[in-house]
């Protein structure tokens, strides 16, 4: 047989493989979730973005994030994508459970539906997990959607075992960082500075006494906000979204408390922001923008240096400084060192203010159709750099 045939036939067995596999799945979630097991939820399926219970829902339950409310599925609405919802409730009408789906057609890719931060749970019930699984698998064959990536909570590393029992696998792409730095704001403001790196205090005390301040901006603190941020992304070559974007975050996250715009200035100049989103008990770093001007006087470390002071002042329980290079992180937690393949990152940077280095859950992928399941474990580790698949990455992304 020719190296060409056995090849064939390789494929051949791996794709009666992937069909007896698809039906077991389905099957056994059938199996296992009778209605005996299932009588006390009803499932309810959405495709509108608001739903503010929904969203209280979310704000309570343990490891609920803005990444799944309605009012980001509204965001993300201005880059094309649409939103299905698996809200599960209790006999008492009460939500105890669910997943927001985000959806967009990719040319090329065909159809694909993104779970960030979910599904949620309001307690740990593998007959619920399993049902919204079910339902999850349901929707991704009945909406045609090729490639389902579910990235779990902070707290779901059982929802991802769960979720590979059930036929999801591993992926590389990374939807929300999978690494990531938390300040504890229980602790009292002087042990948290004293965590801090000593050159980064320095740093802060350097911004402070060259006339560097700090304040809360407002909606017409975006247009400065975008301009600094694409001089940002010049720099560090990461694509940015249109300005609407972060003008309907603002316009929907703002006055409900959820968005903080934190403007460092010198002599009146907006040198750099930040946007913070704070949901639940955790501030987080949504997006820092420098204009890249003033570098002497640090303006960034006075900036992250302000929020953090904010957010302990008003009774969150972490900062969140929004990821690192989760690699550099498995190394800086073992060694305490930054290595030197991230120094012209955000790495060492955010390091520098102390906190626990963290690691989330990864993203897991279902694909419904055998084919083309066979042809992403064949393909996908050849084109994973390729020009079309970092776009999509850069779509996929939560910033």
């Amino acid at each position: 047989m020719s190296p060409n045939e056995k090849e064939s036939e390789a494929v051949v067995k791996n794709l009666i493989r992937e069909v007896i596999v698809t039906s077991h799945i389905v099957n056994s979630l059938d199996t296992i979730l009778d209605s005996t097991t299932t009588a006390d939820y009803q499932v309810h399926i959405s495709f509108t973005p608001e739903d503010d219970a929904w969203d209280t829902f979310l704000a309570k339950a343990q490891g609920g994030h803005h990444v799944q409310t309605g009012l980001w599925a509204q965001v993300k609405g201005v880059l094309g994508w649409g939103v299905i919802r698996v809200v599960v409730t209790s006999g008492n009408k009460h939500i105890v459970g669910g997943a927001q789906i985000m959806v967009r057609r990719f040319r090329g890719l065909g159809k694909i539906g993104i779970i960030s931060k979910g599904p949620l749970f309001s307690s740990s019930n593998p007959i619920l997990t399993m049902l919204i699984i079910k339902e999850l698998v349901h929707l991704a064959k009945l909406n045609h959607i090729q490639f389902l990536v579910v990235q779990p909570p902070n707290n779901g590393e059982e929802t991802g075992r769960q979720l590979a029992h059930f036929g999801f696998n591993p992926v590389r792409m990374t939807i929300n960082p999978t690494a990531t730095i938390l300040i504890d704001l229980h602790k009292d403001l002087d042990t948290i500075q004293s965590e801090i790196k000593q050159s980064t205090r320095r740093n802060i005390r350097i911004a402070q006494r060259k006339g560097i301040t700090i304040r809360e901006g407002t909606e017409a603190d975006i247009g400065r906000f975008y301009v600094a941020l694409k001089a940002t992304s010049r720099r560090k070559n990461f694509a940015t979204f249109p300005i609407e974007y972060y003008h309907r975050m603002w316009e929907l996250f703002a006055p409900r408390g959820y968005a903080r715009l934190f403007v460092a200035e010198y002599e009146g100049e907006t040198v750099s922001s930040q946007l913070a989103i704070s949901f639940g008990d955790t501030v987080i770093n949504k997006m820092t923008a420098w204009s890249g001007e003033y570098s002497s006087l640090r303006p960034n470390e006075a900036l992250y240096w302000a929020v953090i002071q904010w957010a302990k002042a008003h009774g969150f329980r972490y900062y969140d400084l929004e990821g690192i290079n989760a690699d550099a992180a498995q190394e800086i937690a073992e060694t305490n060192k930054v290595p030197d393949s991230v120094r012209k990152t955000f790495t060492p940077f955010k390091v520098g203010f102390g906190g626990k280095i963290t690691f989330f859950p990864g993203a897991y992928v279902y694909i419904s159709n055998p084919i083309l399941r066979t042809a992403y474990r064949i393909i996908l580790p050849k084109v994973y750099q390729s020009p079309l698949m970092m776009k999509v990455m850069g779509h996929l992304r939560t910033s």
